[in-house]
């Protein structure tokens, strides 16, 4: 369902009105049903996932005190301890709880694994790099087979693997980018191509597919704006503009609000910036971003009027009347 949307259709009170009307809801139900939350979490839950990250930093913390003076693989061989505890641990709740449907228990078995696969990641991160191997190497070791794994686990997971899987291709894309040493323009290209890839990723809709939308969008945001760099040429700012004003319009043809605000703003600081390179005088370039601004305006006026002109009229359906018994 969703929240908010910038089509011409009815709210979710008005579409209970006609519900009311023909009898197949009482009001004291539709008014229950339009008061009632979308998203709801328990607040056992939330007090429960607070509790257990206090619990993480005081175990951190205590830990990371009394380490402090010992060798880094015997580091590494209490997290890889820890991990395979904490992992059994994971495992075994979300098998328990799957069998009894049991939803809250998956979860919680779901966010310990994410905190023992975090422990392994550490530990195997300090073995490799004890080996005097380069740090982008170090990555790729961790997270290619991360990504396999985590990809294995799309189907039987609710989160955890889905998430897994966006650390585990940003880790990826960085180390290539690295490896590679490519300069800042085409640093800036594949990370937006990056963000691409995990924006498509979420369109398959997998578990929590919140996650690669979210991070795909804000990586192509932020990288092909990384393009924009000092001195650089006014026809680089088309790249970052385009991305950004693609966006733009798949977050308005699918009322994706989050979407438009970050790619708005994305649209606004990038035409400044290519008017800006490109036009010496400050009067032309305000009147330039003026008229593109003007444009944006009209182009949403003239996407209302046709859509009202498409839909049915309220007369139109209110002349259709059913047959008398």
């Amino acid at each position: 369902m969703a929240l908010v949307s910038f089509q011409d259709r009815k709210s979710f009170g008005e579409q209970l009105d006609p519900l009311v009307a023909d009898g197949r809801l009482t009001r004291a139900e539709a008014d229950d049903l339009e008061i009632a939350p979308r998203i709801f979490i328990p607040l056992r839950e939330v007090l429960g996932s607070l509790g257990g990250l206090v619990i993480l930093v005081g175990v951190v913390w205590t830990t990371t005190a009394a380490l402090e003076d010992a060798s880094p693989m015997s580091i590494a061989a209490l997290l890889y301890i820890a991990a395979a505890i904490v992992l059994s641990l994971a495992f075994w709740m979300q098998v328990r709880f799957a069998r009894a449907d049991n939803v809250l228990g998956r979860r919680g078995g779901e966010v310990i694994e994410l905190l023992g696969s975090a422990a392994l990641v550490a530990a195997v991160a300090i073995t490799l790099n004890e080996q005097n191997l380069r740090g982008e190497h170090v990555v790729l070791w961790i997270a290619v087979p991360g990504l396999v794994w985590s990809f294995l686990r799309l189907e039987r997971s609710m989160f955890a693997a889905t998430i897994a899987s966006c650390v585990s291709w940003i880790a990826v894309v960085a180390a290539s980018v690295s490896l590679l040493d490519a300069g800042d323009s085409w640093t800036a290209v594949i990370f937006t191509l990056g963000g691409f890839m995990l924006f498509a990723f979420s369109l398959s809709e997998p578990p929590f597919s919140f996650a690669p939308h979210a991070v795909g969008v804000l990586t192509m945001i932020f990288s092909s704006n990384g393009i924009n760099g000092a001195d650089r040429s006014a026809w680089l700012t088309l790249f970052p503009l385009a991305v950004a004003a693609l966006l733009f319009l798949y977050g308005a043809a699918g009322s994706r609000l989050e979407v438009m605000l970050v790619s708005g703003i994305a649209v606004t600081v990038d035409v400044g910036i290519l008017v800006g390179r490109s036009i010496e005088s400050d009067v032309v370039s305000g009147l330039v971003v003026t008229a593109v601004g003007a444009a944006l305006l009209a182009a949403s006026i003239y996407t209302v009027t046709s859509s009202r002109r498409s839909s049915p009229t309220s007369s139109s359906s209110a002349s259709i009347r059913t047959s008398p018994s």
